[in-house]
């Protein structure tokens, strides 16, 4: 073996157990020192740290008890008003003014603006809040409708859906007038509020009477004016044209491949008419107006009955050239005397529920649409 190896060899094993000893030895100085210190610790605590029940009970302070000059403000950011539910904040001004009288017949809430272009002034009936009944009303709760006009023009009138049982309606609904730029400032627009009661004649709530004077500038103004609310007045003496005075069940159906157009009266009710002394003898006389000029009639047979059932169907030739230029007028009549009518067709002729149970017939083709119309 060379020398140089063998040296190598031995320095090597000598250098491995020197290494053990110094780290046995390491070992056993450490674990000396852990054991001494650790009974050191357990004789002073022993001695020093005794556990005390306190005598005294130190004050805190309370939120409510802090001062402005205590509370350190903190930056949130910014809000986004889109995060902000409107419905969550009324209107304190709005809600205190609707509540201030106990005896109020209701509000109603609208907006109107004038299109210049067209000239027309159009008038949105939003809702209505804490409506009352009718005096004499043995419903739970009002039943209650809106007709509008514009004055002095008394013979336009257009009414809204009658909202079933509650004195709080929401309508949503839309009416149009045609009116010239000239005298917009000196017209009126009067809204009347009716209780409905199918059982029973009908009498007005009240009214509202709103001079387009009082708003004239923000009228005409692209958007138009804000919301209003305003207070029904007591009727008073309402004109008897306003009053109700029945309605009539009938259908609509339009046959598209024989281009004829069904009418079926099917019955009446409240017709007003209880005090008349004569036996009612009621019928219905069905119109057909093509351009203007009465083309066909037709009428129903008589009943002794302020709520007559009919159940009768009466057809009419309806060619497609002709549907925009026809309408048809319903006339009830007790005794050969006028009770009231009913207009329905195209939007030429017709507005508001005889125009919508119009649209409804042919939205609907070959299908009997009916609806309950209140007479005029």
């Amino acid at each position: 073996m060379d020398v140089n190896v063998l040296i190598f060899v031995i320095s090597a094993v000598a250098a491995i157990v020197l290494l053990s000893i110094v780290v046995a030895f390491v070992k056993l100085l450490r674990k000396t020192y852990s054991s001494t210190h650790y009974n050191k610790i357990k004789e002073e605590d022993k001695t020093n740290f005794r556990f005390v029940i306190p005598t005294h009970v130190p004050k805190t302070t309370a939120l409510h008890e802090y001062g402005d000059d205590d509370v350190t403000d903190t930056d949130c950011g910014k809000i986004d008003v889109d995060m902000i539910d409107p419905e969550l904040y009324g209107n304190a001004s709005k809600e205190t003014r609707k509540d201030s009288s106990a005896t109020t017949l209701g509000w109603l809430c609208f907006s109107v603006r004038y299109e210049h272009e067209t000239e027309k002034l159009i008038v949105d009936l939003v809702r209505g809040q804490h409506i009352t009944q009718r005096k004499n009303s043995t419903a739970d709760l009002a039943t209650p409708y809106v007709k509008v006009c514009l004055l002095p023009d008394k013979k336009k009138k257009l009414q809204t859906k009658t909202r079933q049982k509650t004195p709080n309606p929401l309508f949503n609904e839309q009416f149009i007038f045609s009116c010239s730029f000239s005298g917009l400032k000196e017209r009126s627009l009067r809204f009347t509020v009716f209780d409905f009661d199918r059982f029973s004649r009908q009498s007005a709530v009240g009214k509202i009477l709103y001079p387009l004077e009082e708003d004239y500038e923000n009228i005409l103004m692209e958007g138009g004016c804000e919301e209003i609310w305003r207070e029904i007045d007591d009727c008073g003496t309402c004109e008897v044209e306003n009053s109700y005075i029945g309605e009539i069940l009938f259908s609509l159906q339009y046959l598209p491949a024989a281009k004829r157009l069904a009418i079926s009266v099917m019955k009446g009710n409240g017709l007003g008419i209880e005090g008349n002394s004569k036996t009612p003898s009621v019928h219905v006389r069905i119109a057909m107006i093509l351009g203007g000029k009465t083309a066909h009639v037709r009428k129903t047979t008589k009943k002794s009955s302020i709520e007559p059932v009919f159940n009768e169907s009466f057809h009419f030739d309806l060619p497609d050239d002709s549907l925009e230029r026809t309408s048809f007028v319903l006339t009830v009549t007790n005794n050969k005397v006028i009770i009231g009518r009913i207009f329905v067709g195209p939007p030429m002729y017709v507005t508001g529920t005889g125009l919508s149970h119009w649209n409804s017939m042919f939205n609907s083709p070959r299908n009997a649409v009916a609806m309950w119309h209140t007479l005029s």
